[in-house]
């Protein structure tokens, strides 16, 4: 079984009710049929979350694969700059961003907060008339999909990666801003936990506005904090790999098909795993 991670919360996000309150309730019943499959997973937050479910068989933890990044840095832009890539979308929590950003805002009185990605149109539509009601309008670009080359020079450009997600199984983009040279803050959440070491490679916060503002006004106020973590972060990313990731996939699948050392459980830091 490959599983990337859960949905939990995701249901009264992304799902009208009672649809939610159906998804919720059957998800971990759905669930229980599969308890004694070998599990494939990218985080220990979902191997976790499965091992509440009642999950017996063997779950082993590969990391995710990320592409290949022209890691050659460029510059930071002059004026503190956040970016977001993903998917606008409410189980994203975009809204949450925008806030935290315009507390920035106010507190530093300058700054560009990019938002990466596109998503329903209700949802941009309300992101956009947030940023209009908090007065930070002319600071949000929305820049919409972009090819990779031209949305690793804006990872690379910002100050910060910053993320709000409900959860998610990983947080690949994570990786992607940390190849570029750039930190992340997110919420403390499944998924986002462990694509962070906190306080090493990037910050992790309490779920609220107001934390990421703290966050991100600690980022910019301290540049050798930035440049340690950013660091920190691009060193501990090259650990991983898709070849890494498909070696650890074959030698696990194969090891399912005989029988031999099924019961083994990979887990620990991105590092550790890659060189398990």
């Amino acid at each position: 079984m490959l599983m990337y991670q859960l949905a939990r919360e995701v249901w009264w996000y992304e799902t009208p009710f009672p649809l939610n309150a159906i998804g919720f309730m059957l998800e971990p019943l759905y669930l229980r049929f599969y308890r004694t499959a070998p599990v494939l997973t990218i985080s220990q937050s979902t191997s976790d979350d499965l091992r509440k479910l009642g999950f017996r068989g063997p779950v082993t933890i590969m990391p995710v694969g990320v592409e290949a990044v022209d890691d050659a840095g460029l510059p930071k832009t002059e004026t503190p700059t956040f970016v977001y890539v993903g998917r606008l979308t409410a189980s994203k929590r975009v809204d949450d961003i925008v806030r935290a950003f315009a507390m920035f805002n106010a507190e530093a009185a300058h700054g560009e907060l990019w938002l990466i990605g596109d998503g329903p149109d209700r949802y941009e539509r309300s992101l956009r008339a947030l940023a209009a009601r908090l007065g930070v309008a002319d600071r949000v670009r929305f820049w919409g999909r972009l090819g990779a080359d031209e949305k690793h020079r804006k990872m690379a450009e910002a100050h910060a990666l910053v993320m709000a997600s409900v959860r998610e199984g990983w947080g690949l983009v994570v990786n992607e801003a940390n190849a570029c040279g750039t930190l992340a803050i997110a919420y403390d959440v499944p998924g986002l936990r462990d694509a962070i070491a906190d306080r090493e490679t990037g910050l992790l916060v309490e779920p609220t506005p107001r934390a990421l503002k703290d966050a991100m006004m600690l980022v910019w106020s301290h540049p050798t904090l930035r440049t340690e973590l950013s660091g920190r972060a691009r060193i501990r990313n090259k650990a991983i790999s898709y070849e890494i990731t498909a070696d650890l996939a074959d030698r696990t699948i194969s090891r399912t098909i005989t029988g031999v050392g099924v019961a083994a459980e990979t887990a620990g830091t991105t590092a550790e795993i890659a060189e398990s």
